[in-house]
């Protein structure tokens, strides 16, 4: 996915592409996240909302600091 000196060039058509599709990949968990943690009116009185909502913010954070380390990538 990257470079081997871990930075990732755009000008790679191909390197870009299969970055573009992780992120896609990962946008598309967080959505189904989202829609199955974050409660409905109708269970909002069984769940702590905002408890439920951290905790789904940090897992996102962690597993995406895991993947796309913030000093490993530059565009």
């Amino acid at each position: 996915m990257a470079a081997p000196d871990g930075t990732l060039n755009c000008q790679d058509f191909s390197m870009f592409q299969d970055v573009l599709k992780v992120m896609r990949n990962i946008d598309d968990r967080i959505v189904h996240s989202l829609n199955t943690t974050v409660p409905t009116v109708s269970f909002s009185g069984r769940v702590d909302a905002s408890q439920t909502c951290r905790q789904l913010y940090e897992s996102v954070s962690q597993s995406f600091n895991l993947t796309f380390p913030p000093h490993q990538y530059t565009l």
